[in-house]
């Protein structure tokens, strides 16, 4: 009788410190996380410089979310790299830039008044998360003096009425900044700063856009995207190529 008791107080010893065990470390997480939120320098920070693509990372104070930046030259034209932004929208090059893409619903065209326009991607997250629609509006401007190139790419979730099926992304505003350089190429500056919305863990997205995602993206697949040449022979009345005779035809 004494060894059931003796058993039975060993058990319940073991639960209480399970307990104690695994409160401590809820509390620990939770700490670690409210320091990581509330973190941040608001500074660009060189993450990795590699086959000729540096990424940078920027951590602002009372967010998860990290904003990330690629930098890259490219023996484009400035042209060459608008048109694949602005021209030839459909499911189909949907699919090619995005995967997982499964819709793609154009809502305003591009044209040369107003220089933007509005189209929806639709496309899964995996798991138990619900596919996402990002509705985002694309404008083009030149710098008049050092003629840069600016996509401004920022989200109108209100565009359209919002679908069960999805969850619509809110906060979106990524840049493509296109300096040429007097050799005939071009700078390439792209930032990335949105988030997937509703339950999706802010630390899956910063591990999957990330510093090795943003690399590979403008190291290997963008090329491979841009070797197009509908958009290789692209060129617009409304940018400048100060360099332009100098430059090398991209392969």
């Amino acid at each position: 009788m004494s060894e059931v008791s003796s058993s039975k107080k060993q058990v319940s010893k073991f639960k209480k410190y399970l307990i104690y065990g695994v409160s401590l470390l809820l509390i620990a997480a939770l700490l670690a996380e409210g320091v990581w939120y509330a973190s941040g320098s608001n500074e660009w920070i060189l993450e990795m410089d590699d086959k000729g693509v540096k990424v940078y990372t920027l951590k602002r104070p009372w967010t998860n979310l990290k904003i990330f930046r690629g930098v890259v030259h490219y023996d484009y034209s400035m042209s060459h790299m608008v048109a694949a932004l602005i021209d030839d929208h459909s499911l189909e090059t949907c699919k090619k830039w995005l995967p997982d893409c499964i819709g793609f619903q154009p809502i305003k065209k591009f044209n040369t008044d107003d220089m933007y326009d509005i189209n929806m991607w639709v496309f899964e997250t995996g798991g138990p998360f619900k596919p996402r629609e990002s509705i985002i509006k694309s404008h083009v401007s030149q710098d008049d003096i050092t003629k840069v190139v600016k996509i401004d790419i920022t989200g109108a979730p209100d565009a359209l009425p919002e679908n069960d099926c999805c969850v619509r992304i809110r906060n979106f505003h990524n840049v493509w900044k296109y300096t040429p350089l007097e050799d005939g190429s071009i700078e390439v500056e792209f930032t990335q700063d949105w988030d997937m919305g509703g339950l999706f863990p802010d630390v899956i997205f910063n591990f999957g856009l990330g510093v090795e995602g943003t690399h590979w993206f403008l190291s290997e697949d963008l090329p491979r995207l841009l070797d197009n040449e509908k958009y290789r022979n692209a060129r617009y009345d409304f940018i400048e190529e100060p360099y332009l005779s100098g430059y090398a035809s991209a392969k």
